[in-house]
């Protein structure tokens, strides 16, 4: 039997690797004494963290080191070389070799057969020909019938041998070199020899072919979809192959040039588009040389060959139509020649006996299409311009006319259109399109611009306007810019002008439109236009004072009461009734529209908090117009005397909740700054247990149920324009916000008695905003709070989604004015809260959850001044923590602290160009910075919230002239600091 063979053992070998140096080879005394003893990790050392241990000690300063070594390089390699300082490029000069005359033909000749076979390029790369003279390189590639991608490879071979030698010659003074400029003017002069034979070829094929067989002559018929037109509207795909099989049939006749010429131009197109889809020709020059060409032929009425050039206008549309100079040129010229086709005015357009034509059938559809092409993707090469008459730009083809579209005898939508597309909807979109160039061209026509009407007053009203819209829109929101556009827009010009000329109302009007406007982006818009006009009031109040101090006369001091009302009452009114987006029963779903109301909720409670707008000046404003009167079904007492309310407490009924639109979509994507800290998102939450019971679509809730009586000798449209003036004020009023300071009392209540009048309504709506403001500060009650001294930390808690649910839905079901009053409120709550655990009063805290909900819903409801606010006095309180070193040193505080502060730091990073346009708070914050983080001795050794505390005091500090200005001796080298360790690689 033979022997059973040896089993080998389950696993790895029962060994230890060997190394070089290795400890067990080391001889040392107590080796040589005891032996190799292998020394574990020691047991308290497995359970704790490696910090403070010795062979730990530089273990983060390598780390560090190596860190930045890695976002060096990968900076370096992410990194696009300039090409003026680029090195030379280096070929192997062993894998070209020239072409020299017939000793190397015949090597060449096969070269190129294996280029046109399905060799590899790796291989034929090894041994590349160099064509001497560039401008034989297409007609040997056309000669081989090369494909076009490896033709393409064998151009930019030759390119970069002849770049490589022309950068290898200058080295004294390296100078870039671009190969696209001399194969751009070789393809173009190959291009105008073949066109020049084309062309040559055709006119010797017409004189040889008499007249009666040029009559009787036909082409076959072509379908729809073979005319060389783009069945897409607005759009011609690039295709490398600019005539199909049909079309070749088409041309193919006794007055057609050769088939070997049509060949070489086919091919030589395709490579041109291969060509300029790569890059290695110039754009403008390409398609400079198409349009004149273009234009060259229809100028010469030469339709036959005409038609070799409109398939590569199709192919080339795109890059057209982004030039409207040669946008305008084609159109020019193809209005003109479709308008010779119809000579007699008295008579419809009507292009059916020439589209039965087919040596015209191409040309109708190709050029109609070439026109609505223009017509959709760039109407302003169709606007009408007045025609210049001057003798010396008699031949400047762009101020000779008004419109393209005026050599037309049709619209572009009454052209044909190819059949195979949705010839209505195509339409349809001309149609639009031709509205929008009727009404620019209209604007243009007005000659406002011209020099005369910029003397008048509308045309000064219209340069002021432009001028202070492209200076808002070149403000740059990260610094404070306040001072310098202020100055910009006011410059000493336009300081003196009166507030109540047109010129400076219209210039109101246009910053709330800029504030509200969803074409501009950013929620710090309506701050910043409250702060500009802020400081206009300021500058035009003190100009008033100095005058009526200087005056002497009764008449003029009576004049002294107009300097406390705002100048901007009027103007503004002016705009709300007149201007200012509305929403109703049909524009209820319109997300435009909801966002620049809520824009404009923001825009006129800064307004009313600054005292720009005054809320009782509208109202009696109002009632003075009859737009609220009082009559005896609302009210049980007829007088019109404000009833003040010693609780300083207004309520309001329950406002629709379809009026509330989402913020998160309509604040400019306010709420993504919830996705990267610890607030709370409640809309999947709301969405799942929301149901349609509880969300009315159908219909808006009025305001108040006030009707207005009809007077007999108004008529129907006057009375509706006021019904529809009632609602839109009614609607402000229930909307704006009231800051809840003692001054705003009257406001409240004149608020109340005009919204409810003294009925029952208005108990009830008191009723309601009392039990949403105890709703809410439920969460910061003290037996809701946490407790310090029982709780370990780190103090966390199941997040009650619930009850976050069900405050939410019942708050945002408010009007934009409740929920102001409520989050403040609640805010001043839990400014209180912090207060009494700081000074000891308590030991108990608000949980996080609770202060991220709440800072959410003040988000929600608009009120970011009074969520900055609150920030800045937690802040503020929190900082006094740094001197207290029993409460600094608690572990549960510490955490409690820095996720606090992290949460307050999302929103100063988020409402940055907000915070900075209020320099008392900047300057707050920047403060309680400095306090927080004055222990930090290197910045690289800190927590992840101590660094984004210390950055967001190196931006606040560049960004805040004034901030640099106040502590630029104190903290200059800190700041240095923190830009050397922590903006290293944004600095390099």
């Amino acid at each position: 039997m033979a022997r059973a063979t040896r089993r080998s053992r389950f696993g790895l070998p029962d060994v230890f690797l060997q190394e070089p140096k290795q400890r067990e080879d080391e001889l040392t005394a107590e080796t040589v004494k005891n032996g190799f003893t292998f020394k574990p990790v020691d047991g308290l050392l497995e359970h704790e963290g490696f910090k403070g241990q010795e062979f730990f000690k530089n273990a983060d300063e390598g780390i560090l080191e190596f860190f930045r070594i890695i976002l060096l390089k990968k900076e370096e390699n992410h990194t696009m070389n300039d090409s003026t300082k680029r090195k030379p490029p280096t070929i192997n000069k062993a894998h070209f070799w020239p072409l020299m005359g017939p000793r190397t033909a015949k090597t060449f000749e096969l070269w190129l057969s294996l280029l046109a076979s399905t060799e590899s390029l790796g291989k034929l790369a090894k041994q590349v020909p160099i064509i001497l003279k560039k401008e034989d390189v297409f007609q040997h590639l056309y000669e081989h019938n090369v494909s076009l991608v490896r033709a393409c490879w064998y151009i930019k071979m030759l390119a970069l041998y002849h770049s490589a030698n022309n950068d290898s010659k200058q080295k004294k003074r390296h100078v870039a070199t671009d190969p696209c400029t001399e194969w751009t003017r070789i393809t173009i002069e190959i291009l105008k020899d073949v066109f020049d034979r084309l062309i040559k070829e055709s006119l010797q094929s017409q004189r040889a072919t008499p007249i009666s067989d040029m009559s009787t002559n036909h082409t076959p018929d072509l379908p729809n979809d073979q005319h060389g037109i783009p069945l897409t509207p607005g759009s011609m795909n690039s295709q490398y192959t600019p005539l199909t099989p049909q079309m070749h049939l088409a041309l193919t006749s006794t007055n057609l040039p050769t088939d070997k010429t049509r060949r070489q131009w086919d091919y030589y197109n395709r490579l041109l588009r291969i060509l300029f889809d790569q890059g290695l020709l110039d754009r403008q020059t390409i398609v400079e040389w198409i349009v004149d060409t273009f234009i060259d032929r229809i100028k010469n009425n030469d339709d036959i060959n005409l038609r070799y050039l409109i398939p590569i206008i199709f192919q080339f549309s795109s890059e057209i139509l982004e030039y409207e100079i040669f946008s305008r040129k084609i159109a020019f010229y193809c209005c003109k020649r479709l308008g010779q086709y119809h000579t007699d005015i008295n008579q419809p357009v009507n292009f059916n006996n020439l589209l039965a034509c087919p040596q015209h059938r191409i040309i109708i559809y190709s050029l109609s299409a070439i026109i609505q092409c223009i017509t959709l993707r760039c109407p302003a090469a169709l606007l009408y311009n007045n025609p210049i008459d001057d003798p010396q730009k008699s031949d400047t083809l762009l101020l000779n006319y008004g419109s393209p579209l005026d050599f037309l005898p049709c619209s572009p939508s009454q052209l044909p259109l190819p059949i195979g597309i949705d010839q209505q909807l195509v339409k349809q979109m001309l149609v639009q399109a031709e509205n929008e160039i009727r009404s620019r061209s209209h604007a243009i026509e007005h000659k406002w611009s011209t020099e005369k009407l910029q003397q008048s007053i509308s045309g000064q009203t219209i340069s002021r306007i432009l001028v202070v819209l492209e200076i808002l829109d070149e403000f740059k929101e990260e610094k404070y810019l306040l001072d310098s556009v202020y100055n910009k827009i006011y410059s000493n010009t336009f300081k003196l002008e009166p507030i109540t000329t047109d010129i400076e109302i219209e210039v109101i009007h246009l910053m709330c439109d800029w504030a509200i406007t969803t074409s501009r982006h950013g929620v710090y818009r309506s701050f910043f236009i409250a702060r500009l006009l802020e400081r206009r009031q300021n500058e035009l109040k003190t100009t008033r004072l100095q005058e009526i101090n200087d005056a002497i006369d009764d008449k003029d001091s009576n004049s002294s009461a107009n300097t406390q009302m705002s100048p901007f009452q009027t103007a503004l009114m002016e705009y709300l009734l007149k201007k200012a987006p509305y929403i109703d029963e049909t524009s209820i779903n319109d997300a435009d529209l909801s966002q620049s109301f809520s824009s404009l909720v923001m825009l006129f409670s800064e307004f009313v908090r600054l005292n720009l707008f005054s809320p009782m000046q509208f109202m009696c404003h109002l009632v003075a117009n009859g737009l609220v009167p009082i009559t005896n079904d609302n009210h049980e007492n007829n007088s019109t005397h404000m009833i003040t309310n010693h609780n300083g407490q207004y309520k309001q009924h329950v406002y629709n909740p379809m009026i509330r639109h989402d913020t998160s979509s309509n604040m400019d994507l306010s709420f993504d700054r919830r996705q990267g800290n610890t607030l709370i998102d409640l809309d999947p939450l709301e969405a799942m247990n929301s149901s349609p019971s509880t969300t009315p679509k159908n219909h808006l809730r009025q305001t108040s149920k006030i009707e207005l009586h009809r007077n007999p000798h108004q008529s129907n449209e006057e009375f509706m324009n006021q019904q529809r003036n009632r609602k839109r004020c009614l609607f402000y009023m229930e909307q704006f916000a009231y800051p809840l300071e003692e001054d705003f009392r009257d406001d409240f209540n004149q608020r109340k008695i005009i919204l409810f009048g003294i009925t029952p309504k208005r108990e009830e709506a008191k009723r309601q905003l009392k039990t949403n403001v105890r709703l809410l500060s439920s969460l910061f009650k003290l037996r809701s709070c946490l407790e310090t001294t029982t709780e370990s930390p780190p103090f966390t808690r199941p997040t009650p989604y619930a009850s976050y649910f069900n405050i939410r839905k019942s708050i945002v079901s408010l009007s934009h004015h409740d929920q102001y009053y409520v989050t403040n409120r609640v805010s001043k709550l839990l400014i209180e809260r912090l207060t009494n655990f700081i000074e000891r009063r308590t030991s108990r805290l608000p949980w996080l959850d609770d202060v991220a909900f709440l800072f959410e819903l003040m988000e929600k409801s608009l009120n970011l001044s009074g969520l900055i606010q609150t920030c800045v006095d937690i802040l503020r309180i929190f900082s006094r923590i740094e001197s207290m070193g029993s409460l600094k040193a608690s572990p549960g505080m510490y955490s409690y602290r820095f996720e606090l502060y992290l949460e307050i730091t999302s929103i100063f990073r988020f409402y940055t160009p907000v915070l900075i346009l209020t320099p008392s708070n900047m300057i707050q914050v920047f403060e309680n910075l400095i306090q927080i983080t004055q222990h930090i001795q290197d910045p690289v050794r800190t927590t992840s919230v101590e660094r984004a505390l210390l950055m967001l005091m190196h931006d606040s500090y560049f960004s805040c002239p004034y901030i640099k200005s106040k502590y630029m001796d104190r903290v200059t080298q800190t700041i240095a600091l923190i830009k050397k360790e922590l903006y290293t690689q944004s600095s390099q």
